[in-house]
């Protein structure tokens, strides 16, 4: 079994709004071989990202085809552990999004979502801006 990858959300911003872009080419091929996964704080910024309910909405019922990572306190005290020890090797990175928890349990895909066809379309309006 190949490694998952936790999909950050700058990552997911290009996916939905530039069809071209190698970012998007990335995604799909990892979602093709099943490894995607997400984290809370990620799922939030990314549906954020969409002023419409229903291009939220959209989005929401396209990321469920990703891995999801449950977590617990502890999981959380460990990921602080592990920041902690980058940022003495000088690697400051977003906890939320470059250390996820350590013991977080996956959850898996909801059936039927599984395939990059089911991610192709986008909604209309800009993803990865901020509502104003």
């Amino acid at each position: 079994m190949e490694d998952w990858v936790l999909a950050d959300t700058l990552i997911w911003a290009s996916f939905f709004s530039k069809p071209n872009s190698a970012e998007k080419h990335a995604v799909d091929d990892l979602i093709d071989a099943d490894r995607v996964v997400l984290i809370g704080p990620i799922v939030a910024e990314v549906l954020l990202g969409f002023r419409r309910k229903a291009q939220a909405d959209w989005v929401a019922s396209r990321l469920r085809a990703t891995h999801f990572l449950e977590t617990t306190w502890d999981d959380w005290k460990s990921a602080a552990e592990i920041g902690r020890e980058l940022a003495a090797k000088g690697h400051r990175i977003p906890i939320t999004e470059g250390c996820p928890p350590a013991g977080a349990r996956p959850t898996r895909p909801r059936k039927g979502i599984r395939s990059r066809k089911r991610l192709r379309s986008r909604p209309s309006g800009r993803a990865g801006s901020r509502p104003r």
